[in-house]
């Protein structure tokens, strides 16, 4: 039995918004749509080799199905779209994460997938558990069977790899099974004692991914076998246990209310309008930052502030100059912080180019940046 796992959490903020405009969630309303919200965990087991979680994050694959087949399909986790909403209905999502080889010792691949329902106006939330996907095989010798063989090794596989177990090797093997194949076979080879080869075989017939079959080898030292020694092999099945818990979660989002960030927004000097700007994460923010080179010229004390954590007469001087926020927590862990930039203070800023970076931290010390450009136009004078 695999001993302990850790549950690596990638959050896949499909939906990730909680503070959408209400255009979007009013058009979604007219035409049937809902959100969609989900989280990927991945268990995987701890005495593999060191888990890169950005390596799960980017191997991770998800595909989105209706009743037609493949609606939506991603590769890696920060290439998720902030929002994504989805017509009424019944789906599944599938995802699959990590490396999938016939037969290793580290590489291991997870699947998992359910079934959900959008409804009309609503946020579902789906989480989804990624487990092995591999078929896990362990060899164990009893302590008596160093009385009758020596240079013993057991080689276990399938028609497209093998793997080799040398002496008392405790690792387990991980086996992505081939279409149509259901069975691994085993053969131990060793030498007796007085010198004779020893060969025993056999197979492990209707073989289930996320389960491990532990090879147990025992010698009983009273009857004859091949080689001069009586030499039992039986095979134990366990479903993978879960023990331990790990999470990680991809970099925050930033996302701007009503306006794409990623778009150079150009206005007319008086018709900006208020700018608010959208930090989400699947758990708490450490810190938040803004930042822009024209603050000085703008009557500000600073090129930058601190946002988040902020002293209460620092917000108070920003709050007089037209910029406030607020920061939520929710009983998943995720949290939002909503930057809001006053429509007075946009509207009053003189003809130019402006250039606004957003830094957002989480309590991992995943971070992510995003920069509002700002070009504001001279009003035209009519003669």
């Amino acid at each position: 039995m695999i001993s302990q796992l850790k549950r690596y959490c990638v959050y896949a903020l499909l939906a990730g918004s909680v503070f959408s405009s209400c255009n979007n969630d009013n058009e979604a309303l007219l035409s049937g749509e809902g959100k969609l919200m989900m989280r990927a965990i991945i268990e995987t087991p701890s005495e593999s080799r060191s888990i890169d979680a950005k390596e799960l994050s980017d191997s991770c694959e998800i595909y989105l199905f209706n009743d037609k087949g493949i609606i939506r399909k991603y590769k890696g986790i920060d290439n998720l779209p902030a929002e994504e909403w989805l017509k009424t209905g019944e789906y599944r999502v599938e995802a699959w994460s990590g490396d999938s080889v016939p037969a290793s010792f580290d590489a291991i691949y997870y699947k998992g997938q359910q079934s959900f329902v959008i409804n009309k106006g609503e946020t579902t939330t789906v989480e989804l558990t990624c487990g092995i996907a591999n078929v896990v095989a362990s060899v164990q010798y009893d302590a008596e069977v160093t009385d009758a063989l020596k240079d013993y090794s057991i080689v276990v596989g399938h028609t497209r790899g093998s793997l080799t177990f040398n002496g008392d090797d405790t690792r387990k093997g991980y086996f992505m099974m081939p279409l149509n194949v259901s069975q691994l076979s085993w053969t131990l080879n060793a030498t007796t004692f007085d010198g004779k080869p020893f060969t025993k075989k056999g197979i492990i017939p209707n073989v289930k991914g996320g389960t491990e079959y532990s090879i147990n080898i025992k010698y009983t030292g009273n009857l004859p076998d091949e080689g001069g020694a009586q030499i039992i092999v039986t095979v134990d099945e366990a479903v993978v246990d879960v023990e331990h818990n790990v999470s990680i979660n991809n970099a925050p989002s930033i996302l701007g209310v009503d306006f794409d960030i990623a778009q150079t927004q150009e206005f007319t000097k008086g018709e900006v309008g208020r700018k608010a700007i959208i930090v989400t994460s699947p758990v708490e923010l450490s810190q938040v930052t803004m930042a822009c080179d024209s603050f000085v010229e703008l009557g500000f004390d600073a090129l930058s502030y601190e946002l988040l954590p902020i002293a209460d007469e620092q917000a108070d001087y920003l709050l007089h100059k037209g910029i406030n926020y607020v920061y939520k927590t929710y009983d998943d862990g995720s949290s939002n912080f909503v930057l809001n930039i006053s429509a007075k203070l946009c509207n009053l800023l003189p003809a130019g180019e402006y250039t606004i970076v957003i830094t957002a931290v989480d309590i991992d010390g995943l971070s992510r940046s995003e920069t509002l450009d700002l070009i504001i136009k001279p009003i035209e004078v009519v003669e």
